[in-house]
């Protein structure tokens, strides 16, 4: 490979992700590995839910204790939400208009967030975290939560080009 070799050379990059690419102004493998991240996410420790605040920045591990999905608005936007669990409290974990995420997140299986946390709408107090910047579904049950914990790049991405994206081609 060289630096010219237009992006379409890399493993999983087929015609439709190099057109999103080739929209980022990334047409080529210099493209890419010059596109520096803007920032770093620090999800390098795991808060525990008991300890946490509402307005700041933390990283979440639990296990899903229960499962709501609503519908919103005149065009019923899907809002799902996940209440954790890690022992010290209890957390709300929301998405909106990811129903296909309902597939995924299942009573009992571990999940590991990042994001600003909140006060729920409607929650009584209770901590909610719907700005996520990250969350991964814990497949492995002996899988350390730990592991998952580092210090993420944040680059300058597209409408249709993703975080996860970025990270797996860089």
């Amino acid at each position: 490979m060289k630096l010219s070799d237009d992006i379409e050379v890399l493993k999983g990059v087929g015609p439709k992700k190099a057109q999103q690419l080739h929209g980022l102004g990334l047409g080529s493998l210099f493209d890419l590995l010059t596109h520096f991240p803007r920032s770093y996410e620090d999800q390098s420790s795991i808060t525990p839910i008991g300890r946490l605040e509402a307005g700041a920045r933390a990283t979440v591990a639990g296990v899903i204790t229960g499962l709501q999905e609503k519908r919103a608005g005149r065009r019923g936007m899907v809002i799902l939400t996940a209440t954790i669990s890690d022992g010290t409290g209890f957390l709300q974990l929301t998405w909106f208009n990811q129903k296909f995420l309902k597939q995924k997140l299942k009573t009992g299986r571990r999940i590991f967030a990042s994001g600003r946390t909140a006060y729920a709408y409607g929650g009584q107090g209770q901590l909610a975290m719907s700005q996520m910047t990250s969350f991964e579904i814990v497949e492995d049950e002996g899988a350390d939560m730990e592991a998952k914990c580092g210090i993420l790049p944040v680059y300058s991405a597209g409408e249709n080009v993703k975080q996860s994206m970025l990270r797996a081609l860089t």
